[in-house]
C-alpha cells in the first residue's frame, strides 16, 4: 500500500510540473485568454474521518458534509487547437464534520487548492456575431497541490487536554466537467461540475488526522476573455 501511494504521488507531481512547464513556455501573445471566478456548493465525503491518539479514536466525525466553494482560474487557449488549452486554478472551500454522536461539537479543515490543468472544449452555434460558438462545452483534469489547516482540541483516553494544531500540502487530482454560454463575445456564464480527491495526515500534541477527501462541487461562474481579435 506504501509502494502505491509513492508511485501515485510521484505521478501527480510529475504531472503538475510539466502542465506548469507548459504555461510557462507557451506563447502569451498568440493566444486567447480567458478568466473565470465561480461559486457553488456540494458534498465533500471523507474516509478515516477521525482523530486518533496512538491506536486509539478519541474523536469520530460523520463522513460527509456540504461545502461551499470559491474559485478563480485563467486559461490559456491555443489558436493553432482552439479545441485544447492550459489552466491555473486556486479555489478554497471548508467542510464542517458533525461529532459523532450528533450533538457534542462539529469541526473540519480549511482547504486551498492549487490546480494544474488540461483543457478540452467544443464549440457550437459559431456565427457572424459569435466566431467561437455561443455555446461551449468543455473538461479539464489534471493534478492539483491541496494546503490543509485543521486545528482541534480533544480529551486524550488518561482525561488530560490535546490541542492540535497542523497544517499539510498533499498532491491529489482534480476534473472539471463545465458548459458556458457566451452573452458577448467577452463575457460568458458557465455551469460546472468539479471532482477533486487527496489524502493527507495531520498532527499535532499526540493526536493524528489521516483522511481522504472526496469533493464535489457544482458552480456557477462568469467568464471574461481577453487576448482575442473581435474578428476571430
Amino acid at each position: 500500500m506504501a509502494g502505491t501511494t509513492s508511485i501515485r504521488y510521484r505521478v501527480r507531481l510529475r504531472a503538475f510540473l510539466a502542465l506548469l512547464a507548459l504555461l510557462g513556455v507557451a506563447r502569451v501573445g498568440a493566444a486567447e485568454w480567458e478568466g473565470n471566478v465561480y461559486l457553488g456548493e456540494g458534498p465533500t465525503s471523507v474516509e478515516d474521518n477521525v482523530e486518533r491518539f496512538g491506536d486509539v479514536v478519541v474523536r469520530d466525525y460523520r463522513p460527509k458534509d456540504t461545502a461551499d466553494v470559491i474559485g478563480l482560474r485563467f486559461t490559456q487557449w491555443f489558436p493553432e487547437r482552439h479545441w485544447f488549452g492550459l489552466a491555473a486554478d486556486i479555489s478554497v472551500f471548508d467542510p464542517m464534520f458533525d461529532e459523532v454522536p450528533p450533538g457534542q461539537s462539529h469541526n473540519g479543515p480549511s482547504i486551498v487548492s492549487f490546480s494544474a490543468l488540461a483543457m478540452f472544449r467544443i464549440r457550437f452555434l459559431e456565427s457572424v456575431r459569435f466566431p467561437v460558438g455561443r455555446l461551449e462545452a468543455y473538461s479539464g483534469v489534471g493534478p492539483a497541490l491541496f494546503w490543509t489547516h485543521f486545528n482541534s482540541r480533544v480529551r486524550r483516553p488518561d482525561g488530560s487536554i490535546a490541542y492540535a494544531d497542523d497544517s499539510s500540502t498533499d498532491l491529489g487530482t482534480d476534473i472539471r466537467i463545465g458548459a458556458r454560454a457566451r452573452i458577448d463575445q467577452t463575457y460568458g456564464v458557465f455551469l460546472e461540475y468539479r471532482r477533486a480527491e487527496y489524502d493527507t495526515t495531520l498532527t499535532g500534541d499526540g493526536i493524528r488526522y489521516s483522511p481522504t477527501f472526496k469533493s464535489e462541487h457544482l458552480s456557477l461562474g462568469l467568464s471574461f476573455r481577453f487576448g482575442h481579435s473581435g474578428s476571430e
